[in-house]
């Protein structure tokens, strides 16, 4: 075998390998995506002919994590090594651009042929202005040729009719590029506050090369995290007040900023995190001893207090039981089938679903149900004098995370909030204030004095009429709520009276709060007096009194 025979096939066997890998290149898209609160798992689906060894995904933006690629699909398949190279700047135009990058292509195409208009414009204009120096510029006659000679070819803008209208054409298209070029800058503009705020570009591209075999052609399944995408919940509420119906509308706000494209893939939104902790702390042990105190001595006055020394970081702490757990800043905070899962609920939408990588909000209506509801009213004069509207429903099956609420009565929107449903077996919705009722805080007063033979403890006394003004042609019900001082020591002693007495003083079993169910008929008021009193020795310092 010759050596130019070798050759020969040695190129033809890298390029049968470089057709595979481009192959599975090409054959890859984005089929399926699972959306966490903090970010998402994508999955993409590549069909390889059989005897592929390489594969490689091009253009993958740098919010791919490639530590947690995976591939699967194949019993056969073996997974060799995983490669990342960055790809040069100088081949980023090569990746798939955003609507938004092709958009300005187009733009500047657009700006550079005006450009050459204006140019090629102006080079006419100076021509032009050169022929209209000619001292016979306005010269109406051809001068009548010599005998003998051939007659001289007549000059470009010899006739001044004709110079004048060259002229005024060429003004006009300047005028016309002059204002296209107008409108491009503005356009321009309004396409760099459109940019998402990352794509690729900030971090760059790379290719993600891996090593597979698999005997026969097959369709693999590449699975890997990302960020720069996640979700979180909102509701719709919509109560229909002649029927005593409530339709709650459950929908999902999802950022798509990854710097990939998602078009027409099957997505699922999960309550679980990926980057939450993955076990608990272990305890330490727990020491107690008795507190010495240091001796303080007296220190001699100097000249110049040296410089006091940096301020040490702050680490606060919490005792829970026999455990002490750091506490850390919490972050800030935004049709389906939901299935239910050891560790989270998921919620698989019925439709194929685009996402384009722009950072925008993209809503997905989840699910809807039609409940009766119960409509309350409920005021808490202590910290505010309006009669607020509830909502109550039994609790339906399924997981109801906390999220956005929108509030609708009859057609209207009342109130916008953040939604965080109870654990028991109703839910409230709020309903905003009702503009007929209100709360007058009657006679409040508070005052202390000495008690026992020689003075020897203090009574301080707190009281309040609570005047609930219903403006309804109606009879209404209203739940009153108002919390009393609680004692947590055996030191503090606290009373109290009311008139009338409360149906309970743990109102939703928060110790302290007292609540009263009041019927007021229609254009009526009812009254509600309390009185708390706090006796305490005469040197105990008591917190919070009222």
């Amino acid at each position: 075998m010759t050596l130019h025979h070798i050759a020969r096939v040695a190129a033809a066997t890298l390029l049968a390998l470089a057709a595979l890998e481009t192959q599975a290149q090409d054959a890859t898209r984005i089929v399926a995506a699972t959306v966490y609160p903090d970010s998402a798992r994508v999955e993409r689906e590549l069909k390889v002919p059989g005897g592929t060894r390489h594969i490689a995904l091009a253009c993958v933006p740098a919010g791919v994590d490639v530590s947690t690629l995976q591939v699967d699909g194949d019993p056969e398949l073996r997974l060799g090594e995983i490669r990342t190279t960055p790809l040069p700047q100088a081949r980023w135009s090569e990746c798939a651009a955003s609507p938004l990058e092709a958009r300005t292509q187009a733009l500047d195409a657009k700006r550079a042929t005006l450009e050459a208009q204006r140019d090629s414009n102006e080079l006419a204009l100076s021509y032009l202005k050169t022929w209209g120096s000619n001292a016979h510029a306005d010269d109406h006659a051809t001068p009548a040729p010599v005998t003998g000679r051939p007659a001289a070819p007549p000059r470009p803008g010899a006739l001044a009719g004709d110079l004048r209208q060259a002229a005024y054409d060429l003004l006009v298209d300047q005028a016309r590029v002059r204002r296209e070029l107008a409108v491009l800058e503005r356009e321009s503009v309004r396409l760099g506050d459109e940019t998402p705020p990352s794509r690729g570009k900030d971090g760059g591209w790379r290719t993600v090369r891996f090593d597979v075999w698999t005997p026969a052609s097959a369709s693999l399944r590449v699975h890997y995290n990302v960020a720069n995408a996640w979700w979180r919940p909102t509701y719709r509420a919509t109560l229909d007040s002649a029927h005593a119906t409530l339709r709650v509308d459950r929908q999902a706000d999802i950022v798509q900023a990854s710097g990939e494209d998602w078009g027409e893939v099957r997505v699922k939104l999960s309550t679980g995190r990926a980057n939450r902790a993955a076990q608990a702390q272990a305890p330490g042990a727990w020491f107690l001893d008795v507190v010495v105190p240091q001796p303080v001595y007296a220190m001699a006055p100097m000249s110049a207090a040296a410089p006091a020394p940096a301020p040490m970081a702050e680490q606060r702490a919490e005792i829970a039981g026999s455990t002490m757990k750091r506490v850390t800043a919490e972050p800030p905070p935004w049709g389906a089938t939901a299935i239910a899962t050891d560790y989270a609920t998921e919620f698989d939408v019925a439709q194929a679903v685009t996402l384009p990588s722009d950072g925008e909000t993209h809503t997905l209506q989840l699910a809807s149900q039609t409940l009766t509801a119960t409509l309350k009213r409920r005021a808490t004069p202590r910290t505010d004098r309006a009669v607020y509207l509830l909502a109550e429903m039994p609790r339906p099956a399924g997981s109801w995370p906390a999220g956005p609420l929108q509030s609708w009565v009859d057609g209207a929107l009342v109130a916008r909030t953040h939604w965080q449903p109870a654990q028991g077996d109703k839910l409230e919705i709020a309903l905003g204030q009702d503009d007929q009722m209100r709360v007058d805080v009657e006679s409040p007063g508070a005052f202390t004095q000495s008690r026992g033979v020689f003075g020897g403890s203090t009574e301080r006394t707190s009281t309040a009429v609570y005047a609930v003004v219903n403006q309804h042609p109606d009879a209404v019900t209203v739940e009153l709520l108002d919390a009393s001082p609680v004692s947590r020591n055996e030191a503090i002693r606290v009373t109290h009276a009311y008139v009338p007495q409360p149906s309970a003083t743990d109102w939703n079993k928060v110790p302290g709060v007292a609540e009263w169910t009041l019927a007021i008929p229609a254009r009526d008021t009812r009254r509600v007096s309390i009185s708390h009193t706090v006796t305490a020795a005469k040197d105990v310092i008591v917190s919070s009194l009222p």
